[in-house]
């Protein structure tokens, strides 16, 4: 409750601050099994990472774009796990597949090992929504990887 509170204080206004509070807010949400708290914590985690990213770069807590750029992609595909919890399927696959697209990225995220681990998940979300071919797909990015 205090950390919902927090999320929603006019005050939280520096955006570290807001970034780590929603974050946290999405953990503990997530931790227990509420997955409509944390949908909203992630995507206010993803409105301060897009509306403020000079700022978090510049005097936040990243050291390197490269950093802020895995922040992303791990908030993305915490979004997803979310969505797809809430079956919320369509909007599930779009947060995996812009989180694989962040990891897979050598500009930005480069993260590979993080790439194959969003490829398994988008994979099994591609599954329950009955597109089978665009799931094996993702299997395949996913032993490409060699995680």
């Amino acid at each position: 409750a205090a950390l919902k509170q927090a999320a929603a204080s006019p005050r939280l206004v520096a955006p570290a601050r807001r970034l780590g509070v929603a974050r946290d807010l999405a953990r503990a949400a997530e931790a227990g099994d509420d997955f409509a708290t944390a949908e909203a914590a992630l995507r206010d985690a993803l409105a301060v990472l897009a509306e403020r990213k000079d700022d978090l770069l510049s005097a936040g807590p990243f050291a390197s774009p490269a950093e802020y750029h895995r922040e992303v992609g791990t908030v993305h595909e915490h979004l997803g796990k979310a969505l797809a919890a809430r079956k919320k399927l369509p909007d599930a696959v779009a947060a995996f597949a812009d989180a694989a697209r962040t990891f897979a990225d050598p500009a930005r995220g480069n993260d590979p090992l993080a790439a194959a681990r969003v490829d398994w998940n988008l994979s099994g979300v591609l599954v329950a929504t009955g597109d089978h071919a665009a799931a094996l797909e993702r299997v395949d990015a996913f032993l490409k990887r060699k995680p």
